[in-house]
């Protein structure tokens, strides 16, 4: 877990932030999205369940905060739900699935998964000459409902 205070140069969601953010290694994979993932979820399990056990239907959103794109956001999706399925993140409704339902048009509640580079977009608006001055911070991965 990050230990430092986290600050996004821009930042338009709205979520509960759920176990604080998760550390990833420098231009991370798919693969290591989902396994931070995966830690993330087995270490906050309680948490995660009773978030989620009262809903029946959800969906993942991904929203990603990068100078350089290196995966789309639809192959995040499916690592976020098989980390949360994983811990028993589930319905505890009678009509339940085993699991909560994915569904992107009726859904009852929102997984949100932020994923950003640490690199201040404000800066790299103006920078004209060098990336390599941004800097940039640890990659980071929010999880919250």
């Amino acid at each position: 877990m990050l230990e430092d205070v986290l600050e996004l140069s821009t930042f338009d969601l709205i979520f509960e932030l759920i176990g604080g953010a998760v550390s990833l290694p420098a231009d991370p994979s798919v693969a290591d999205i989902g396994a931070a993932a995966e830690v993330h979820a087995r270490h906050e399990t309680l948490a995660w369940r009773r978030h989620l056990r009262r809903f029946r239907r959800w969906r993942v959103s991904v929203h990603r905060d990068h100078l350089v794109q290196r995966y789309k956001a639809p192959a995040v999706v499916p690592v976020i739900g098989d980390a949360l399925a994983a811990v028993g993140a589930i319905s505890l409704s009678e009509d339940c699935t085993a699991g909560p339902e994915v569904d992107l048009t009726d859904f009852e509640v929102e997984v949100v998964a932020y994923l950003s580079d640490g690199v201040d977009k404000l800066r790299a608006a103006n920078d004209t000459k060098s990336r390599a001055s941004l800097g940039g911070g640890q990659e980071v991965l929010l999880l919250g409902v």
